[in-house]
């Protein structure tokens, strides 16, 4: 079994096998030719990608910032009620890289989505990813969480704080803590610029420190990315980089301990949001009640004018809403 296994992991890291899946999943492939071009990347969008692909590239980085002006000139009405409802927490979202959002959500939505999920898992439209914590792509196969994510005014706000058009890309339900180590969304999702993606976590229940919740650190959006050239994961012209994720993690680690960074732990109320930029610090506290959940759902936005890809696998970003 354990040869098995050893196998299975070279076999993920040969990068022919992922140009292949590319090739098969080019029309779903979430940036398109123009978008290559302008940024100066002139091969194939099926093959391996990462940031180092850029490295002479201009226009290294996007830094979302929103203005007074942008608060008080939303066109869509459903927005502004957003922005007048939040515009403290809206304020801090430039310098602190986070911002949350008291009660978004009804109890009455928040229990559409607990009632969906159950359905879907019942009915298995839908399963748990192979860690068996995560279940992926839960909006595509209900129409009534798409109904109570599209009418809470989530997108346009998304699209407000990134001061460009933004795209659902993912979504993840989980129903216990992740208890994921500290980590930025930009090392699994990735863009050039960079700083095209936005994140949201939805509280589907009240969470407190027993059940895992999150944890994150204010300001951490401002240190350098970190690549897989920073924990040694480059790889080479054929294999993926094999170094384990805890080579990543003691990067992170050390970063924060440089910087003095504190950590704050995210406990909300059902119907909370919290959303946050794309280089924020955060991860998963210990689930201190084994029997405890933490039912919770979290929507990825990417901006499609960015060239969108996985630094970690070095793929490039498909269409999966």
């Amino acid at each position: 079994m354990a040869l098995k296994k050893h196998l299975e992991e070279w076999a993920l890291r040969l990068k022919p096998l992922h140009w292949g899946y590319n090739l098969l999943n080019r029309n779903r492939i979430l940036s398109d030719r123009a978008t290559f071009r302008r940024y100066g990347v002139h091969r194939p969008r099926w093959f391996s990608i990462n940031a180092s692909t850029f490295a002479n590239k201009p226009d290294r980085e996007w830094w979302p910032e929103v203005s007074e002006s942008h608060m008080t000139s939303a066109s869509d009405p459903l927005v502004q009620n957003l922005v007048d409802r939040y515009s403290n927490e809206i304020r801090s979202w430039t310098e602190e890289g986070y911002l949350v959002l008291p009660g978004l959500l009804s109890g009455e939505n928040v229990e559409i989505v607990n009632d969906e999920i159950d359905r879907l898992l019942q009915k298995e439209e839908v399963g748990f990813n192979r860690q068996g914590n995560k279940i992926m792509f839960a909006l595509r196969k209900s129409e009534a969480v798409r109904k109570v994510i599209d009418e809470s005014g989530l997108h346009p706000l998304m699209d407000l704080l990134m001061g460009k058009e933004t795209a659902l890309f993912q979504s993840i339900n989980f129903l216990r803590g992740s208890e994921q180590g500290t980590h930025s969304d930009s090392i699994h999702m990735s863009t050039h610029p960079r700083g095209g993606l936005i994140a949201a976590w939805i509280a589907l229940e009240d969470i407190s420190e027993e059940n895992g919740p999150l944890h994150y650190y204010p300001g951490s959006h401002k240190l350098p990315y970190i690549d897989n050239v920073d924990f040694g994961n480059e790889g080479n012209a054929l294999m993926l980089g094999g170094k384990p994720y805890a080579a990543y993690t003691q990067v992170v680690n050390e970063r924060i301990d440089q910087a003095g960074l504190e950590k704050k732990i995210f406990t909300p109320k059902k119907g909370d949001v919290f959303i946050w930029h794309a280089n924020l610090l955060h991860g998963g506290e210990p689930i201190g009640d084994p029997n405890s959940t933490r039912k919770s759902m979290v929507l990825h936005y990417f901006a499609p004018d960015h060239i969108c890809y996985h630094e970690i696998s070095q793929r490039p970003a498909l269409k999966m809403l």
